[in-house]
């Protein structure tokens, strides 16, 4: 009976005091267009939501700016002193993690000098973005929670 459980996710949200939906299925009108499909294109949004569904993605990019270089090292250092103590990133992981982003068009890449390798990567306008719309997520369902 996989999908058919009573008290999805509407049903758990704690609302606001007289906001709460009137019945299942009124939780998010603005959601549905006209002919009353979904106003979101899921497909569209797990590809634009990838970097966050690897474990370590989004600490890399919180953990970036757009004006100053950072390097592995670095990011590694911040992002294992924020997690906790039996889940910490490795320099390999952190590698891979890295070469995705910026494949995807995330972050860049510099190479200061060549011999000693001095790579400094930053956070890129795509990337700025999203971490700014999963803020404005985010935020309104703090106060949602009591």
């Amino acid at each position: 009976m996989r999908g058919k459980r009573s008290g999805g996710l509407l049903a758990r949200v704690r609302w606001p005091a007289g906001s709460a939906p009137a019945r299942p299925g009124d939780g998010w009108p603005a959601a549905r267009d006209g002919e009353g499909h979904c106003a979101l294109d899921w497909r569209e949004a797990q590809a634009q939501l990838r970097p966050v569904r690897h474990r370590w993605d989004l600490a890399v990019l919180c953990n970036l700016t757009a004006d100053a270089g950072c390097r592995p090292a670095g990011i590694l250092a911040a992002i294992n002193a924020q997690a906790d103590a039996e889940r910490q990133l490795s320099p390999q992981v952190l590698s891979g993690r890295l070469r995705e982003l910026e494949q995807g068009g995330y972050i860049r890449h510099e190479d200061l000098s060549v011999m000693p390798l001095h790579r400094v990567y930053y956070l890129l306008t795509p990337g700025q973005r999203l971490i700014a719309d999963l803020g404005s997520i985010i935020r309104p369902a703090r106060g949602l929670r009591r």
